[in-house]
């Protein structure tokens, strides 16, 4: 391979590199790959007992792409508080239902003879085949993805009877662990192709550890004030400076920068991106890398 072939080569990789960067921040920033599965559970009041329903994805955690905020549920099972051996299981990929030994297809004929009578009859704003429609209807939105998308707040209603849903999306990102990895390949790259900086002032290697230690130094200091002076103003100022320090990282992890993971996320980070800034600024260098590794 000629000299003009392996500068051809780093300078691709260097690209390649810093296009897969521009996806890493994506992910864990943005779209949130991972596997994820939804849970929603709420109770209802028709009159004044207390139905419990819960509603769990039977099929397990998914790969999706992007972080999911509505959900298809499969099952559904509705248990009376005040009977805890009356449970009604349906399913909604087959819209049936199945009570102790019993099963059939599901509709508001069923629900009318399955549901406890005196709880549904009791004269209200609301009359009992009105409830029993609006519960199949929300029943099938459980189904079909129509329910109210997921979130840390839950839903509440009042008619045509109280209600409270609570509803949220559960399992693993994989955006953060993807940008992690993508943050180690670059020190391991600026070791095995450090002579390719010699001679550059502000190469590569040397910014990535000034700006780690820089970042780690004012978390430090941050962090020293932060206990010396709490719980006055100057410990929330100080939050607030660590915040900004470590900004990429509270970008991606929110309230969770002012943690251990955060503070070396925010780190990591800072010397990666600014260590890349000098390499491209050193761009004859840096074409000339393949000829050095």
């Amino acid at each position: 391979m000629t000299g003009r072939t392996r500068r051809g080569w780093g300078r691709w990789a260097a690209y390649a590199y810093a296009a897969s960067g521009v996806l890493a921040l994506a992910a864990a920033g943005i779209l949130h790959p991972g596997l994820y599965y939804g849970h929603l559970s709420g109770s209802i009041w028709p009159t004044q007992e207390i139905l419990h329903i819960n509603a769990v994805a039977e099929t397990g955690p998914r790969w999706r792409w992007v972080f999911p905020r509505t959900h298809s549920y499969d099952s559904v099972c509705i248990a009376r508080k005040a009977d805890k051996n009356w449970e009604l299981h349906i399913d909604l990929a087959s819209w049936t239902w199945r009570l102790g030994d019993e099963t059939g297809p599901l509709d508001a004929a069923a629900l009318d003879r399955l549901m406890p009578a005196d709880q549904w009859s009791q004269p209200n704003s609301a009359t009992r085949d009105e409830r029993l429609a609006h519960l199949v209807s929300v029943l099938e939105s459980m189904g079909n993805g129509s329910f109210p998308p997921a979130r840390h707040h839950g839903y509440a209603s009042e008619k045509p009877f109280r209600a409270y849903y609570s509803h949220g999306t559960l399992g693993m990102s994989m955006g953060l662990p993807f940008l992690g990895l993508w943050c180690l390949v670059w020190p391991v790259y600026l070791v095995v192709c450090r002579r390719a900086y010699r001679g550059v002032r502000a190469s590569p290697g040397k910014v990535y550890l000034v700006t780690l230690g820089v970042v780690v130094a004012a978390d430090a200091l941050c962090s020293l004030l932060h206990v010396m002076f709490s719980p006055v103003p100057v410990a929330e100022l100080m939050e607030f400076l660590s915040a900004l320090v470590n900004l990429p990282a509270a970008v991606l992890l929110g309230n969770y920068v002012l943690t251990p993971i955060g503070f070396v996320t925010g780190a990591v980070l800072w010397a990666t991106l600014l260590s890349i800034v000098a390499a491209f600024r050193a761009r004859r260098r840096l074409l000339a890398s393949a000829d050095a590794c």
